[in-house]
C-alpha cells in the first residue's frame, strides 16, 4: 500500500479539524444549555472521536477523489490525442482531407473570404523509385513545412492525397487574393 499524497493528507486534516470543531461546539453547547457538567472521559471522547472517524474516512474519500481526478485528466489527454490523430495527417502533421473539408465549410458558413491553393509534388513517383520511399517522405514533409512557412498560422493547410496538398488562406479586410 502506498502512502496518501500531500493533497489527500491536507484535505483529510482540514476535514478532521472541522469535524472536531463542529462536534465539540455542538456537544459543549448542548451541555451548556442543559446545565450538565462534562467529566474527563466525555471531554476526551468529544475530542478524540471526530478524529477517529474523520481521518480514516477522509483518507479513503480524498484518495478516491484524487484517483478520479487523475483518471479524468488522463481521459482528457487521451481524447485530445485521439482528436488530434483523427484530424491530422500522420506524416506531415497537417490537417487531413476530412478535417480540412469540415474547417473549410465552417469558414464558408461564417463568410470568411480567402484564397484557395492546390499544390502537387511533381515526380514523387520518380523520387520514390530512384531514391526510396523515405526520401519521398522527406519530399512530402519538406513540402508541408514550406507551405506552413509560406502561408502562416492562420491558413488551413492539408495533405489531401499522397502528394497533393490544398490550403485556404483567409484574407484580412481590404486584402485581395
Amino acid at each position: 500500500m502506498r502512502w496518501p499524497s500531500r493533497y489527500v493528507l491536507k484535505r483529510t486534516a482540514v476535514t478532521a479539524l472541522l469535524a472536531a470543531a463542529i462536534s465539540i461546539s455542538i456537544s459543549s453547547g448542548i451541555r451548556y444549555l442543559t446545565g450538565s457538567e462534562a467529566d474527563t472521559i466525555t471531554v476526551i471522547v468529544r475530542f478524540v472521536l471526530p478524529f477517529m472517524i474523520a481521518i480514516p474516512l477522509g483518507i479513503i474519500w480524498f484518495s478516491k477523489l484524487e484517483s478520479l481526478d487523475m483518471a479524468y485528466r488522463s481521459l482528457l489527454k487521451q481524447a485530445s490525442e485521439l482528436a488530434y490523430s483523427a484530424s491530422t495527417d500522420p506524416l506531415t502533421g497537417l490537417l487531413n482531407r476530412r478535417s480540412f473539408a469540415e474547417q473549410f465549410d465552417l469558414a464558408m458558413e461564417h463568410g470568411i473570404r480567402g484564397g484557395f491553393l492546390i499544390a502537387d509534388v511533381d515526380y514523387l513517383k520518380t523520387i520514390n523509385d530512384e531514391y526510396g520511399h523515405l526520401t519521398g517522405d522527406d519530399a512530402i514533409i519538406s513540402t508541408a513545412f514550406a507551405l506552413k512557412s509560406a502561408l502562416g498560422e492562420g491558413s488551413l493547410i492539408a495533405r489531401i492525397g499522397g502528394d497533393e496538398f490544398c490550403a485556404f488562406i483567409p484574407l484580412r479586410d481590404g486584402e485581395s487574393a
